[in-house]
């Protein structure tokens, strides 16, 4: 389930027999956004809609997200790239099932948003979007603070000669946040 959230634009590359090249990329039609689909289903389920059996099975998967997730730290030094990849789907989906069983767990968007920062295809919009999701569960999550403030950040453009403001209040307010939390 993760994979058909993953923003994957794939190419089938193939050969014309009668002229040796490749035709024109195909065009492929992107699948809805994680955060978008998240976002809707917060809003639809109430934290007191979702029965013990749900909270208890969100909860099972949620702990296997983590595992997952933790293995990837060491996997980058000694692991091949396609064993990081499996850890990062497999964390992908456990939280998605944890999600769709509660989706009033703030630290599956934490995780969600860690790996759309750091596994391919490296979507920082997207990781903005679900930390956001997180401080909409969770106003005083640590995690989804120090996401923020490191986003906004990034997307102030402090790294770069141009300067965006539009980012630089909300990266502010977030470091602020980080800082009160400690």
């Amino acid at each position: 389930m993760f994979r058909s959230f993953l923003i994957v634009v794939s190419v089938t590359i193939l050969i014309s027999p009668a002229f040796g090249q490749m035709p024109p990329p195909a065009q492929t039609v992107l699948p809805q956004k994680l955060s978008t689909a998240l976002a809707k289903k917060l809003e639809i389920i109430s934290p007191e809609a979702v029965s013990q059996e749900n909270r208890a099975k969100a909860y099972a998967k949620f702990l296997e997200a983590q595992r997952h997730y933790w293995l990837l730290g060491n996997m980058r030094r000694n692991r091949s790239q396609a064993a990081y990849q499996a850890n990062v789907r497999a964390s992908g989906d456990a939280v998605i099932a944890a999600l769709e069983s509660n989706p009033h767990i703030a630290e599956g968007y934490t995780i969600l948003s860690e790996l759309a920062i750091s596994a391919p295809p490296n979507d920082i919009d997207e990781a903005l979007e679900l930390a956001k999701l997180v401080v909409r569960v969770d106003k005083d999550n640590y995690g989804a603070m120090r996401i923020l403030g490191r986003l906004l950040t990034y997307k102030r453009g402090l790294n770069t000669q141009t300067l965006n403001s539009e980012f630089g209040g909300e990266a502010v307010e977030g470091w602020k946040r980080v800082a009160t939390k400690r």
